[in-house]
């Protein structure tokens, strides 16, 4: 049986040598944060900068650029700024659909202390 990835050896069959067979590839960091986010359940949040620490990324930034470039039925609404606010060009439906989950707002601001999800955080403990 011969081996699924990486190198195999063909020089008994054609004489030519080695070929490389295709390695699968690693996710993309834009796939990364996409299954993130799905993770995150209705009624919670993550900030940009929980997801970008959970997957070990350079910046928030990072995660506002993989959410704005997917129309992929991702539940992009459960991920708010550091301080609790939403983007300006999104706030209102963002608001809307938040408010339907069940997600406490105060003025501008997601009540992080009740709603932010920590499960995927590497540190995160469970209180027992």
């Amino acid at each position: 049986m011969e081996p699924r990835f990486g190198r195999r050896s063909t020089a008994a069959s054609s004489g030519k040598g080695t070929e490389t067979a295709a390695a699968p590839a690693a996710p993309s960091a834009t796939q990364r944060i996409l299954a993130l986010v799905a993770r995150i359940p209705s009624g919670r949040v993550m900030t940009y900068g929980d997801i970008a620490d959970a997957l070990g990324l350079g910046s928030p930034r990072q995660v506002g650029r993989a959410l704005a470039g997917t129309d992929l039925d991702i539940p992009w609404h459960r991920v708010v700024r550091s301080d609790g606010t939403m983007a300006e060009h999104v706030r209102d439906r963002q608001r809307q659909l938040l408010l339907n989950e069940g997600v406490g707002i105060v003025g501008e601001r997601v009540d992080l202390e009740v709603h932010q999800w920590s499960d995927a955080m590497p540190n995160h403990r469970h209180d027992t």
